[in-house]
């Protein structure tokens, strides 16, 4: 089998198909790109962005090409034992810390979907100074939606 190092030029299908440039300037078409399952992405194509793809060539094909998309300059620094996942040029990741936290970077919006959220034994949800969020009970008799305003630093009750 032969593997040679390349860089990303074309996504296609949603980023499941690819074109790469290798080192000699060949281009091969029709790269079927592979992650790791329950992983996907479409990976930046531009120039200088740092794309690059291990590819493997099964018995020296030129039609049956996979490759493995990864990006060296986006990378994040981890501590042993940690992992994350994301788009690390924006800035969003789940980081699973070393220590057994899980933190969730997100410049903008985070939605969970699902029947039901359920904390389970968490004992805070804690909010920065001068945070404002907004919760919504959907039925019941105090069916409705509150702001949670924190106003000063420490304070432990809001009232809706």
């Amino acid at each position: 089998m032969e593997v040679i190092k390349g860089y990303l030029t074309r996504t296609y299908e949603g980023g499941m198909r690819g074109q790469v440039e290798i080192i000699t300037g060949e281009i091969i078409d029709n790269v079927l790109l592979m992650y790791p399952y329950g992983f996907a992405s479409n990976m930046e194509t531009e120039t200088n962005a740092g794309s690059m793809v291990l590819l493997f060539k099964p018995m020296g094909s030129s039609t049956n090409i996979f490759g493995v998309p990864y990006n060296p300059l986006l990378q994040p620094k981890l501590a042993p034992t940690e992992a994350a996942h994301g788009n690390f040029k924006k800035g969003n990741k789940v980081t699973w810390k070393a220590n057994g936290d899980v933190v969730i970077d997100c410049e903008s919006t985070v939605t969970i979907n699902g029947g039901t959220i359920n904390l389970a034994d968490a004992n805070a949800l804690v909010l920065n100074e001068n945070a404002n969020m907004q919760v919504t009970i959907p039925g019941g008799s105090s069916a409705g939606t509150y702001t949670v305003t924190i106003n000063n630093p420490g304070q432990s009750k809001v009232s809706a």
